[in-house]
């Protein structure tokens, strides 16, 4: 059911020589004056938004519980690679002790390495293991 009858955009007279701020790709020339008004209007914004930021109940929960940002610190999830030794597939008759020094403790750094990933893993499986417990007894009751 049409409520409206009328022109598509295309069949209106003149629609081909209108351009529209969609289909130009390059960036506006700002004269000097507008420059200055865009600036001024900028400037007027920042004030406009820090003085409500004075009163903002949100925005100042969020600074002093969540230092400012939504996203959750992320945990030393092993993020950073411990870099191998280039030395490290040669025998051990070939090296130096200084390598031999580097490499003990290129290992000694995996262990460590490996050491925490297992109890962040098994922290987690604790965790998930809490949180189905938790959901079972929601759904059951």
């Amino acid at each position: 059911k049409l409520d409206k009858f009328g022109l598509a955009p295309t069949e209106e007279e003149g629609s081909e020589l209108k351009v529209e701020d969609h289909e130009i790709q390059v960036e506006k020339y700002l004269s000097a004056e507008e420059r200055l008004a865009q600036e001024k209007a900028r400037a007027e914004e920042e004030a406009r938004k820090a003085a409500s930021a004075k009163d903002d109940q949100i925005a100042r929960a969020l600074q002093e519980m969540m230092y400012g940002t939504l996203e959750s610190k992320k945990q030393d999830t092993g993020e950073e690679e411990i870099e191998k030794p280039a030395f490290i597939d040669e025998p051990h008759e070939t090296l130096s002790d200084e390598q031999i020094k580097i490499i003990r403790e290129y290992e000694k750094k995996l262990k460590a390495f490996q050491e925490e990933q297992d109890k962040q893993r098994k922290a987690l499986e604790t965790e998930a293991k809490k949180v189905r417990g938790d959901i079972q007894a929601i759904v059951e009751a």
